[in-house]
């Protein structure tokens, strides 16, 4: 009866040890939460100039476990909308930074499941973010490898999303960060995934990141990226939209647009395999999925491709398309 005791005694005892852990780790989350929630408003008022009242439902966690915070809600008072999020699963997190004093965390793993917004809101952050530019006295970049080659307009156009059909936004997302302090390397995975439109991923290795918000892409080298789309619905949309300015079938417009991109590339003298022309003609001609690869011989220096020739920077950085 003695030894039945004692090992009850330690069987309640090791509940007890667990109770009062696991209401250690909430009361260590629900902080950890309130700074995360903290650190996304200043980000909403740094990258919108807008004032964000953020709130969620309910926080789960285990000892062991990732935590899932869920029934988020962002109300923006200013255009009386908000941002509706299901869930967000913290999977691993370094929260000794402050995102208002410029401090970026060296590790971040999360996934957003269920964001949702309406294309009114969407548009108006746009707008926003358009006066906070020019508040700034933040102008388009004339070196910028996309305005150098005459595609600005192209880019722009194709983030409308309201021309191209689309009502509502409801997408998952994936972010996973790790900066290495000592060996100034980071390794960026981020994953998009919205509905009746695609499914976006990058994956990126850079060296000479900083730690620090302001000067995080100052000195910059990539040293191999991987970006990976696949279409639903999104690329027929945009090339429907220009079909239809001209007045032609979605096919027609479609021939045309190939025979144009194989003079636009030869023109320019855009430095691409003839595999690499091959995929993205072949993309364009039945959107489904697409594979970008950059393996550079050595890291290349973000700030350094304005020197470049802009035809000659994706053979510096091995640029490779794939259709799998």
């Amino acid at each position: 009866m003695r030894i039945k005791n004692i090992i009850i005694a330690i069987i309640m005892l090791s509940l007890a040890g667990y109770g009062g852990l696991k209401l250690y780790m909430w009361k260590k989350v629900k902080n950890e939460v309130e700074q995360i929630f903290n650190a996304f408003g200043s980000g909403m008022t740094a990258a919108f100039g807008l004032k964000v009242v953020a709130d969620y439902k309910q926080i789960s966690t285990s000892v062991f476990g990732p935590v899932g915070i869920k029934g988020i809600s962002i109300k923006i008072p200013e255009f009386g909308e908000e941002i509706t999020v299901s869930e967000i699963r913290l999977l691993e997190r370094d929260l000794n930074f402050d995102i208002e004093k410029g401090n970026l965390p060296l590790r971040m793993h999360v996934l957003i499941s269920g964001l949702k917004m309406d294309i009114s809101l969407y548009d108006k952050l746009g707008e926003n973010t358009g006066k906070i530019q020019r508040q700034h006295n933040l102008k388009e970049d004339p070196t910028a490898l996309v305005s150098r080659l005459g595609y600005r307009e192209i880019v722009r156009r194709s983030s409308d999303l309201r021309s191209l059909g689309y009502r509502d936004i409801d997408m998952d997302l994936e972010f996973d960060m790790t900066i290495n302090a000592e060996s100034n390397e980071a390794s960026i995975y981020f994953r998009q995934d919205t509905k009746n439109l695609g499914n976006y991923k990058i994956r990126l290795k850079v060296v000479g990141v900083s730690d620090k918000l302001n000067s995080i892409v100052l000195g910059v080298r990539i040293k191999e990226a991987k970006l990976e789309f696949v279409d639903d619905s999104y690329m027929n949309r945009f090339i429907k939209m220009y079909a239809d300015e001209n007045n032609m079938s979605l096919s027609t417009y479609r021939k045309r647009l190939i025979n144009n991109i194989k003079q636009d590339i030869a023109q320019k003298e855009i430095n691409l395999s003839d595999d690499t022309i091959n995929n993205i003609l072949a993309f364009v001609n039945k959107p489904d999925k697409i594979v970008f690869t950059i393996h550079p011989s050595r890291p290349v220096a973000v700030e350094s491709l304005k020197h470049y020739k802009a035809g000659d920077v994706p053979g510096l950085l091995n640029l490779q398309a794939h259709l799998k």
